[in-house]
């Protein structure tokens, strides 16, 4: 029995030793910061930030991702991102969540205010375009000035409505991100009027050093997997542009987050 019991001793604390290193390199929790919008109503964004291990700023850039959503994906964001990063499956990155300080009904509102783009003339409440104005002219600008975030490497991640205005954002400002995860995307809004637009269709042709995942799950409606058919068709025919498409089986519309969330890290930022 003594015996045993220092086998196990013995077991338990070479498993310690061994994890010694992975738990002093320095991964840091989300932090949040908050920027006030000037083209959004003024409305203050909070940012879940979340820093590589053994980060090391003026000294490197990083690829950045930034996720719509966060109150709700910061969890998983983050501890898949972690636990990536430690076992050095995906480079180092740093994560930025963009989230809202409401309640629920706020929380909707706002939402589809900020992921719904304008398509039609008479529209005069979507707010996707203003959106857009915060990303570029204030979100980026605040990351690149205040963290080691590259300028060149920049993802954005976006499911449902949040996969529609990802997708919108190649037709307002198609060399804003270099790499676009578009999970279960509500292509159909508005009669699937953004995949028969002029205008997007062009800026998909003109594309290039540009990488797309687009996913959804076998259990999601149909015209969600419609919307995502149709977006990888037109994607396929610009050959500079990398496109994959992923059916998860047996996900709908809210466990796929999950199986996106990890699947985008391994493929948009897998380490060479």
């Amino acid at each position: 029995m003594k015996r045993i019991w220092m086998i196990n001793l013995f077991v338990l604390t070479v498993g310690l030793v061994k994890a010694q290193p992975m738990a002093n390199r320095n991964m840091s929790l989300p932090s949040i910061d908050s920027i006030q919008s000037k083209y959004v109503e003024g409305q203050t964004y909070k940012l879940h930030i979340t820093l590589p291990p053994n980060y090391k700023p003026n000294t490197k850039t990083y690829p950045v991702l930034y996720y719509l959503d966060a109150w709700e994906y910061t969890g998983i964001m983050n501890t898949l991102a972690k636990g990536f990063m430690f076992r050095g499956m995906i480079e180092p990155i740093i994560l930025v969540g963009i989230s809202l300080d409401t309640d629920v009904d706020g929380y909707l509102t706002q939402r589809n205010r900020d992921f719904l783009p304008r398509l039609d003339a008479e529209d005069h409440h979507s707010g996707a375009d203003h959106f857009i104005n915060f990303l570029k002219e204030e979100l980026l600008p605040y990351m690149e000035g205040h963290y080691s975030a590259s300028d060149k490497d920049r993802g954005l991640f976006g499911h449902s409505y949040g996969g529609l205005f990802t997708s919108y954002t190649i037709k307002r400002e198609p060399g804003l991100f270099s790499k676009l995860a578009i999970a279960s995307p509500s292509l159909w809004y508005q009669d699937f009027a953004l995949l028969t637009d002029s205008g997007f269709q062009e800026n998909i042709k003109g594309l290039s050093h540009i990488r797309i995942l687009l996913t959804y799950g076998s259990l999601e409606p149909e015209a969600i997997k419609k919307g995502a058919d149709d977006l990888f068709e037109l994607m396929v025919k610009n050959e500079k542009v990398q496109t994959k498409r992923v059916e998860f089986l047996a996900e709908n519309h809210v466990s796929v987050i999950a199986a996106t969330c990890s699947r985008l890290l391994m493929e948009l930022y897998k380490h060479q």
